[in-house]
């Protein structure tokens, strides 16, 4: 046996002349190939300046000084390059790559296979520890999907499961390693926003049951949409609630509605021609009615058709009368009760009036009997 039967290490014979020459030939190739670490495994022709003692796997298709020797340990050395043939279960580190390779008889593969089972702790940029066994210290991440054309379906979907209800399952996002808020299934099977101005105390910001009601700062939710507070638009005056076509079916208040009515915020002020309002009243007859659809029994009011009518030709019933879709005239109307009450309030005055004339009318024809 010529050589040694794992590196193939030239071994020294019996009375050989110059044994040194064959013992330097075994440590160079030992020097080349134990603790492997090459610059790189992706270059066909050798580099123009290599350095004593560089390593390279030689890459596809080589040419040059490297013609035929693709997938072999290059090593230069007193101005020469020497070739060394990995065997299987070889290990070589790649600078470039900063990847650890195995050779597994034919190619160079990484040395770590494409699964990691069972890990107890794994750490991104950061040490993990018995607390954090998952620990990351990074800028920015990336989920993607995995395509249809790459053998996937395109979908993402992140599952985040706990034992029991009674467990926590959240998302906290710290501020200075605080809890400033925390979101998921808190304690219950409910979502739940909760925030903190300091870590300790918490509140309420959102709960989703699981029948779809949802409450804002309320811990109780026994409505499609429960609020613990006051609702207010983001811009004053800018806003509606509902539209003409999508309309509540009833409003509840405690002290009813108030309406801005400050002079300071009117123009164009003219007093309502009280013969006029009485004129309307008189055309326009309160009705007794049922809804086709909605809400049950009789109702009492008026129809928004008779004062489009008594108003025609005489003011402009912007005011009054709504039309619930402005652009398709054939919506329904509807009316405005504020405005009928003005209305109703100048009646009144002329009735008063002309009232008040009547009995001065009657005194005086009294007196006159007398």
């Amino acid at each position: 046996m010529s050589e040694t039967p794992n590196l193939g290490l030239p071994l020294l014979a019996a009375a050989q002349a110059q044994k040194h020459v064959t013992h330097n030939e075994a440590l160079l190739a030992l020097d080349a190939v134990v603790q492997c670490a090459v610059l790189d495994r992706d270059l066909a022709v050798p580099p123009a300046s290599p350095g004593e003692g560089d390593r390279y796997i030689v890459g596809p298709s080589a040419s040059g000084a490297w013609a035929g020797r693709t997938g072999e340990i290059a090593a230069f050395g007193a101005g020469a390059w020497s070739f060394h043939e990995p065997r299987a279960g070889f290990l070589a580190f790649v600078f470039d790559e900063a990847a650890l390779l195995v050779f597994d008889g034919d190619t160079w593969s990484p040395a770590t296979s494409g699964e990691l089972q069972n890990l107890t702790r794994l750490g991104v940029g950061t040490s993990a520890d018995a607390t954090n066994p998952f620990s990351a210290k990074l800028n920015t991440a990336l989920w993607t999907a995995l395509a249809a054309g790459e053998g996937g379906s395109g979908d993402l979907r992140y599952a985040l499961n706990k034992e029991a209800p009674g467990n926590v399952l959240s998302l906290l996002f710290q501020s200075g390693y605080g809890g400033r808020a925390e979101l998921g299934l808190i304690g219950d099977d409910e979502v739940q926003l909760k925030v903190s101005a300091n870590g300790s105390t918490w509140s309420d910001a959102l709960r989703v049951k699981a029948d779809g009601k949802v409450g804002i700062g309320a811990a109780s939710v026994p409505e499609r949409l429960t609020v613990a507070g006051n609702i207010a638009p983001a811009v004053d005056n800018a806003h509606s609630l509902g539209t003409g076509t999508r309309r509540f079916s009833a409003v509840y208040a405690t002290t009813g509605m108030i309406n801005t009515s400050d002079i300071r915020a009117k123009r164009g002020i003219q007093p309502l021609d009280s013969e006029l309002a009485l004129d309307l009243l008189h055309q326009v007859r309160p009705i007794s009615f049922a809804w086709r659809s909605g809400e049950g029994g009789r109702h009492l009011g008026w129809s928004a058709q008779d004062w489009l009518a008594a108003l025609s030709g005489k003011v402009d019933e912007a005011g009054l009368v709504v039309r619930l879709a402005p652009d398709d005239p054939e919506r329904e109307l509807g009316l405005r009760p504020d405005q009928i009450t003005a209305i109703v309030h100048a009646g009144l005055l002329k009735l008063s009036e002309d009232l008040a004339a009547l009995q001065r009318r009657v005194a005086e024809l009294e007196s006159r009997a007398t």
